[in-house]
């Protein structure tokens, strides 16, 4: 197909240079030696072409050929054989004075490297007005796909491709993005693994729609290709795909040879969750983790996608003994009271777009709750809030805020991880080792103490341990169950999205390469742990400036204005 591209380009600029003046210079450029080569022998192979021979007073005969017109013969020069750009300098020079061998002649010169001296003196074959300029080489091609043997859905798809290429502002259309098309055109039909290549789905319905249909559904059907190749880019691929396809969409879609799934299925996926999105119930979760009553507390999913993050699992921080608490919850659709759980209705109610639930507490005890809330009876839509109300400060479970779940029908705090990674009582000071010998054994803390469980405890059954923590007088019953449970990874860009739906910062473990946000944790991508270690380094350092040595960052001093320097420096300790 290469050598009908040469042809074909070859061809369009013969027909260019009917009307061409003696004197003329033209140049047309290429990427790489090896064109410049194959684009000369395609001219050469031109009708009406004679050998040309120029013989400079100080040097050796250059031979080379002409396209003879009628107005003027336009000699090829080119950058093969040896012949430089300073060489073609003196050729353009030669035909501006129209004499000798050169009267009546014009130039093009042929090259892969160029001298701003060519440049500043002949005209460019590629820019606008002349043959090879993209809008003149997509009109002539697209006259080229509507008078051949394509199918009209096939003609439509290479008009779409061309006109993208051509309105593409980030990437310089060159010659070689149409010789793909022009192989179309030639071989009179689009091959199903040719679909790749034109940034599209296989569509095997098209030829059924009208004109009109035919172009929507082509640029749809590119939209959709570029966001799921877009998704490919990242190692997150199926949480970025899961935000406009179904879970069935996602799991055909997320695989190496995704290309090759028909667009009628992609676009059944797409259908399918905008479908589910309209039915949906978004929670809107606040930042402000505090009670009307100025109680704080935790939050956090059960796991950070599908109906685990409806899961909400919530510690009230009660050490004042309030008797009667009320949290709201935020969604982006008015509730209906008639939707809630009957178990619940005597302390919950709804009010337009928010969810209202009324604790009652009894002093001296902690209480759990379960609220569920089944938004137009879809699982899809169904919320679950347990909560726990315990009496002591939020410093006493430090050790426990990223992992802990709620179980309010069973009345316990489950922690899935490794027993190691939890720890009861603040994290100042010493902490000491407490076994456990019998099941549901009361641990008591008392202030300023704190425990991690001893390895030893003879009441392990099955990989899980259970007991109550007294912390002065509240009581929380534990179930430890050791899981290796995966933390989810996230992102710069998700930690960037979190960090302003939140509003709140993320904190980063160096040891462990986890981070936390809030009561929920993830790990870390290994490329990222170097720009968060140098980070937690510089907001440590209090830098204004720094350069990398090796793997460290190195402080840089820099003189500022009070202002700037103040302004900064409360930035960094916010």
């Amino acid at each position: 197909m290469l050598n009908q591209f040469y042809n074909y380009l070859a061809i369009k600029l013969n027909g260019y240079f009917k009307n061409t003046s003696p004197g003329e210079r033209f140049y047309l450029q290429f990427d790489e030696a090896d064109q410049v080569r194959k684009f000369y022998e395609a001219l050469e192979n031109l009708p009406k072409t004679e050998n040309f021979t120029y013989k400079h007073a100080q040097g050796t005969p250059y031979e080379t050929f002409m396209i003879n017109h009628q107005q003027a013969g336009i000699v090829v020069a080119a950058t093969i054989g040896g012949i430089t750009p300073d060489y073609l300098v003196t050729l353009r020079n030669e035909v501006s004075e129209q004499q000798n061998e050169w009267e009546n002649k014009a130039l093009l010169i042929v090259c892969s490297e160029t001298l701003d001296s060519i440049k500043g003196g002949s005209s460019d074959l590629q820019k606008e007005g002349m043959p090879f300029h993209v809008d003149q080489l997509t009109k002539n091609i697209i006259d080229e796909i509507m008078e051949s043997k394509l199918k009209p859905y096939e003609k439509e798809i290479l008009k779409f491709h061309l006109n993208q290429k051509r309105e593409d502002t980030l990437f310089k259309t060159n010659l070689w993005d149409y010789e793909e098309v022009l192989g179309f055109i030639y071989g009179e039909k689009i091959q199903d693994h040719a679909y790749e290549k034109l940034n599209l789905f296989r569509d095997d319905t098209l030829e059924t729609f009208t004109v009109s249909k035919m172009k929507k559904r082509i640029s749809e059907n590119a939209e959709l290709f570029e966001k799921v190749n877009n998704a490919h880019h990242f190692d997150d691929v199926d949480l970025r795909l899961s935000r406009f396809l179904t879970e069935k969409g996602v799991n055909k879609l997320k695989k190496d040879k995704w290309t090759e799934v028909p667009y009628k299925d992609v676009n059944s996926y797409k259908e399918d969750f905008n479908q589910e999105r309209k039915q949906t119930l978004v929670y809107r979760e606040s930042p402000q983790k505090v009670t009307q009553e100025g109680i704080s507390f935790w939050e956090r999913p059960l796991g950070d996608k599908g109906n685990r993050s409806n899961k909400r699992q919530i510690i009230l921080f009660n050490p004042q003994g309030i008797e009667e608490l009320t949290l709201k919850f935020s969604f982006d659709d008015v509730l209906k009271s008639e939707l809630i759980d009957i178990k619940s209705q005597s302390f919950v109610k709804t009010s337009g777009k928010k969810l209202e639930m009324t604790l009652a507490h009894n002093k001296g005890g902690t209480s759990f709750y379960r609220v569920i809330y089944n938004h137009n009876k879809n699982p899809k839509t169904r919320f679950q809030f347990d909560v726990c109300v315990i009496e002591t400060i939020s410093d006493n479970l430090k050790g426990i805020m990223t992992k802990f779940e709620i179980d309010g029908r069973k009345e316990t705090v489950v922690l899935q991880c490794d027993y190691n990674e939890i720890f009861f009582g603040p994290e100042t000071g010493d902490i000491n080792l407490k076994g456990i010998n019998t099941a549901g054994e009361e641990v008591f803390l008392d202030e300023g103490e704190s425990f991690r469980i001893d390895e030893g405890s003879q009441a392990w059954e099955s990989d899980s341990l259970s007991f109550t923590v007294n912390f002065n007088g509240a009581k929380l019953p534990i179930l430890i169950k050791d899981e290796n449970n995966k933390v989810i990874p996230i992102d710069s860009s998700r930690i960037w999205k979190l960090k302003r739906e939140a509003m709140d910062d993320f904190y980063y473990d160096v040891d462990s390469g986890k981070l936390r946000q809030g009561s929920k944790e993830y790990a870390s991508y290994t490329e990222m742990r170097p720009f968060l270690h140098w980070e937690k380094e510089w907001i440590h350092a209090k830098m204004f400036s720094a350069q990398l040595d090796g793997e460290e960052i190195k402080k840089l001093e820099l003189s500022l204005p009070y202002e700037i320097d103040t302004t900064y420096l409360a930035i960094l300790d916010w």
